[in-house]
This record gives C-alpha cells, sequence and structure tokens, in this order.
C-alpha cells in the first residue's frame, strides 16, 4: 500500500525521486531494496539524501468462523494464524467469542498479527450472525376424560416444531394429540422450534 514519504523528512519542502515514488508518495508493488533520493533547495543550494528502503511481505493472517453461531451456547470455535494476534469483536478486543455475552444480531470477528522481526502487520475481517430462534406459543389446554381425542397446535416463525411429552418422546409436527383414553391427571408438552442449525428455547403446556 502506498504512504506518504513526507512524515519522514524535514524539512518537507523537497522532492523525492526513486521507483514506484510519485510526488511525496512511495507505493512498492513487490517485496525487495530500493533506494530513494529526497531534494531540497534552499538559496539556490541543493541537498540531496539517498536512503535505502527495504520493503517486506506482509504477514499471511487467517481466521476461520463458523457463520453462524446459536445464543446462549458457550465458546464459539474459531481457528485464528499466526498465534500472538489479537482477536476483535466488532470494535472490541477479545480472547473468546462468547454467545452467552452476545446478542442475536450480526458481527465482524477480526484478526489482527504483527510480525515481530519485520514490524509488519495485518488483518482478516469475518462476518457472523448470532441467531436466537423464537420459542413458538403454546396455550394450556384441558378435556374431559373419554372424550374425543385433543390436538393441541403450537404457533410458530416458520421452521420445524418438535414436540416433547412427559416421557422425553419426541414428535416433529405442527400439533400433536393428547388420546381420549388418557385418565384423569395433568400431563406436559412441550415444543421447540429449529432452522436446522439453532434451536428455540421450550414452550411448555400442561
Amino acid at each position: 500500500a502506498a504512504f506518504d514519504l513526507k512524515q519522514y523528512v524535514s524539512p518537507t519542502t523537497g522532492t523525492f525521486v526513486g521507483d514506484h515514488t510519485t510526488g511525496t508518495s512511495f507505493d512498492p508493488q513487490v517485496v525487495g531494496s530500493y533506494s530513494i533520493t529526497y531534494s531540497v533547495l534552499e538559496n539556490v543550494c541543493s541537498t540531496n539524501k539517498q536512503v535505502p528502503v527495504k520493503v517486506n511481505e506482509l504477514p499471511t493472517v487467517e481466521l476461520t468462523v463458523n457463520p453462524v453461531e446459536c445464543v446462549n451456547t458457550g465458546a464459539a470455535t474459531f481457528v485464528a494464524s499466526p498465534a500472538g494476534g489479537t482477536l476483535w469483536i466488532d470494535n472490541n478486543t477479545a480472547t473468546v467469542i462468547n454467545t452467552n455475552d452476545l446478542s442475536a444480531g450480526n458481527y465482524t470477528i477480526s484478526y489482527s498479527y504483527k510480525n515481530p522481526t519485520t514490524g509488519c502487520s495485518d488483518s482478516v475481517f469475518v462476518p457472523m450472525e448470532i441467531r436466537e430462534i423464537p420459542a413458538p406459543t403454546v396455550q394450556d389446554k384441558s378435556v374431559v376424560v373419554t372424550s374425543t381425542d385433543l390436538t393441541i397446535t403450537a404457533i410458530g416463525n416458520g421452521g420445524t416444531l418438535v414436540w416433547t411429552d412427559e416421557n422425553s418422546h419426541k414428535t416433529t409436527a405442527a400439533s400433536i394429540t393428547h388420546p381420549s383414553s388418557a385418565v384423569a391427571g395433568s400431563w406436559q408438552y412441550c415444543v421447540t422450534e429449529t432452522d436446522g442449525t439453532c434451536t428455540s428455547e421450550p414452550a411448555c403446556m400442561t
């Protein structure tokens, strides 16, 4: 990337000559050694200064995260290299990506690293969504023993509804049926909603 050479000289009224130099801008295209001459004209006298410039390679920085994580599922897995860099969640430094501490929404996860030998640094940025599936709605119902079967229906948000009865049996359906042969008592039916990646908190009825 180009940078302004004026920040390195005094006075700043002179001119720069050298490879990949335009005006006061130095924009090297490849790694290597270069020579830049700086000339200052004062009172008809010219002063020249030639300095070597070494252009080092940027470090290769990599970051891998899951594009979608679910709220309240603990620390998300990520892989960052080289070791010794800094992890960022939006504009905040972090050591882990803890979904228990992040609200549902979209974030930019980044990792920056500075090579201690060359002083060159680079960063990589990846998007991540923290997703929350709202719990479906289900209402308490009552039925007379030996009457017709009772169909219990939940209202979801477009995902797959999964019911769990008091015996931990699971049924994937928009509704579940309480049989007419059941004796008097209370039964608990819970339903969750999933989009294939994340699952809502359960909504229960008795």
